[in-house]
C-alpha cells in the first residue's frame, strides 16, 4: 500500500494543465471623470475553470483513490491528496501575486501604505479567483476523484473538500484583520471597500456549498466569513468617522487669501468623487455597521446617556 500511496502523491504532483490567469481588475480608485465615475462598473466575466489534470489522470487518481478507501486507507489518502492540492492553490495565488509568506499580521503592520496598497490589490484578485474559480474547480476534482465503487469514497471526497476550503479560505480571510488592524486612515477606505465586497461576494459560494453537503468545516469557514464581513463594515465605518474627525479639526485652521478654494474643500470634493464609484457598497455597508450598531446598544445597556445624542449626529453624517 505505501507503493500505491507513492504513485497516488506523484501523480497529483504532476498535472499537465495549468490554470489560465483572471482577465486584469481596473482600480477603481482612479476615476478618470466624474462620469465614469457616477457608472457603474462593467460586470466581471469569470474566469475559464481549467482542469488541474487531464482525464485520463482523473481517472487513475480514481482507481488508486477507490484501492485505498477500500484497504481501509482512507485518511492516509485523503491527507495525501489534500497536502497535494493545498500547495497547488497556494502555487496558483501566488501566481496572481498573492505573496503567503508576506501577508501575516506582523508583516502586514510593518508595510507602509505604499507597499500595503498593491498587497491588497494582490488579495482582492487571488481571493475573488479562489473564490469564483479556485474552489469550484477543487470540487469538481474531489467529486470526480473519490467517485470509487465503495461506499466511504464519496464521503471521504466531499470531506476533503471542505477540510480545503476551509484552510485555504480561512488563511486568506486572514489578511483582512491583519490590515484592519493597522491604522486608520481615510485613504484607505477604498482599499478596504474593495476587500468588502470580495467576501461579500463569496458568502454565496460558501453558502452554494454548504446546500450541496453542510459539514462543521464548511458551517465553520460560513460563520468567519459573515465576521469577516462585519469586521470590514466597522473598519469602514471607523475611517468614515476619522474623515469627520479630520475635517471638524482642520476647518477654518489655515484661511485662504484671496477668497481661493479652501484645501480641505478640495480635497473632500475629490474624495466624494471617488466614492461615486462605490455608491452602491457604501450604503450596503453604512446600513449593515448600522444594523450591526444598533443592535449592540439595544443589547447593552449605556453607560452615558447623554452621549447618545452626539453618536447619532455623528451616524447621520454618513448615511
Amino acid at each position: 500500500m505505501a507503493f500505491l500511496e507513492d504513485e497516488f502523491h506523484a501523480l497529483l504532483e504532476s498535472p499537465t494543465a495549468k490554470p489560465s490567469p483572471p482577465p486584469d481588475e481596473h482600480d477603481r480608485c482612479f476615476l478618470p471623470s466624474a462620469a465614469a465615475a457616477s457608472a457603474p462598473p462593467p460586470p466581471e466575466e469569470p474566469a475559464a475553470a481549467h482542469p488541474p489534470y487531464p482525464p485520463e489522470t482523473v481517472r487513475r487518481l480514481r482507481l488508486m483513490a477507490d484501492a485505498m478507501v477500500s484497504a481501509g486507507y482512507t485518511t492516509e489518502c485523503t491527507q495525501v491528496f489534500l497536502v497535494a492540492r493545498r500547495n497547488a492553490f497556494d502555487a496558483a495565488l501566488k501566481g496572481l501575486g498573492y505573496d503567503k509568506s508576506s501577508s501575516g499580521a506582523e508583516e502586514v503592520a510593518r508595510m507602509t501604505w505604499e507597499a500595503l496598497e498593491p498587497a491588497i490589490a494582490s488579495w482582492t484578485r487571488a481571493f475573488r479567483h479562489a473564490a469564483n474559480v479556485g474552489l469550484s474547480t477543487e470540487h469538481d476534482l474531489c467529486a470526480r476523484v473519490f467517485a470509487g465503487r465503495h461506499p466511504a469514497s464519496a464521503a471521504a471526497g466531499r470531506a476533503v473538500f471542505a477540510d480545503l476550503a476551509r484552510c485555504v479560505t480561512l488563511h486568506l480571510l486572514s489578511f483582512t484583520d491583519a490590515v484592519s488592524r493597522t491604522a486608520r486612515a481615510t485613504e484607505k477606505l477604498f482599499k478596504v471597500l474593495d476587500m468588502y465586497e470580495a467576501v461579500r461576494d463569496a458568502a454565496p459560494i460558501v453558502d452554494a456549498f454548504i446546500l450541496s453537503d453542510s459539514c462543521p468545516a464548511l458551517n465553520e469557514l460560513k460563520s468567519e466569513v459573515a465576521a469577516v464581513r462585519a469586521r470590514l463594515c466597522d473598519s469602514a465605518a471607523a475611517i468614515f468617522r476619522e474623515l469627520e474627525s479630520s475635517i471638524r479639526a482642520d476647518a477654518g485652521k489655515q484661511p485662504v487669501p484671496g477668497g481661493a478654494v479652501h484645501p480641505l474643500t478640495r480635497y473632500v470634493m475629490n474624495y466624494v468623487k471617488f466614492a461615486c464609484a462605490y455608491n452602491a457598497t457604501l450604503e450596503q455597508v453604512f446600513r449593515e455597521h448600522n444594523h450591526h450598531h444598533h443592535h449592540t446598544t439595544t443589547t447593552t445597556p449605556n453607560p452615558n446617556p447623554r452621549n447618545s445624542s452626539r453618536t447619532r449626529s455623528r451616524r447621520s453624517w454618513w448615511r
